[in-house]
Parts: C-alpha cells; structure tokens; sequence
C-alpha cells in the first residue's frame, strides 16, 4: 500500500514538456503535505508490524528493518538537516565551535521531535500498557503405554 501511494499521488504529476515536469503538481500544498505524513506513519506502521514478527525468529532482520526505517524518516528531514550544516561555518565564526555545534544539533532536534512526536507518542504508549501474559498452555496428555 504504502509503495503505491509513493507514486500515485494526488492530483496527479506535471507533463514532462513543462518546467518542473514530473513533480506532483500538489506540491508545495497542505494536502500534500499531509499526505506525505500519513506514508510515514505508514512507513513505521510497517517497521513496527516487520519488527513484532521476525524479532521472535530472526532479530537481526528485524533490528535492519528499524534501522533502516529510522533513516528512510531522517531522509524527510534531509533538505533540513544540510541547510544547518550549511550555515554552520558563519555560525561557528559568530558563537565559537561548541555553541555553534551545540545550537545546530539542538535545533535539528527539536525539529525531529518537532515532525515525529505522534509517533514517539504512539512508540512510548505501546511500550507503556499493560503487558498481556501468553495463555498458559493446556496440558499434555502422556503417551499411552503400548502393551
């Protein structure tokens, strides 16, 4: 589902023989943008489903799944990320290294926490309700004696 959303867009795109043809011709519109937000949930919906699975199975497959999750989201916020490091050679000469470093990596957070809080809400409420015990197993009636 999530793939095919990835390029069936609403609206639909613009003809390749204008400027900008190929780009969503929603782009740069709330609709859009929300539409955007709801393939990541999707995408960590599906992170989240892969890693209940295969944890039990096969951890290690289930561990790259995350993690490559977590850096398909960190790609959203790319445009954002190397514009602070872009500006952070004037900022250093302004502040000195550790503040400049210190201001970049805080507002690249909360830029973070900013875009993905429901889904640190969603993560952290899962993680804090109650947990439900496997039913305990029905006894195993002994092998009958062959005589």
């Amino acid at each position: 589902m999530t793939f095919g959303a990835t390029f069936a867009v609403p609206g639909g795109y613009i003809a390749d023989d204008h400027s900008n043809g190929g780009s969503p011709i929603l782009a740069r519109r709330y609709a859009l943008e929300g539409f955007i937000w709801l393939i990541t949930c999707l995408a960590a919906a599906f992170a989240l489903a892969a890693y209940v699975v295969l944890a039990p199975v096969a951890q290690n497959t289930a561990h790259g799944i995350a993690i490559l999750t977590c850096l398909v989201l960190l790609y959203n916020q790319l445009e954002f990320i190397s514009t602070r490091l872009l500006l952070l050679p004037p900022l250093c000469t302004r502040k000195g290294l550790i503040q400049a470093c210190l201001f970049s990596a805080l507002t690249i957070m909360g830029a973070m926490l900013l875009q993905y809080w429901p889904l640190i809400f969603i993560f952290q409420l899962a993680n804090l309700s109650p947990k439900i015990e496997a039913p305990a197993s029905a006894p195993v009636p002994a092998p009958l004696a062959s005589t």
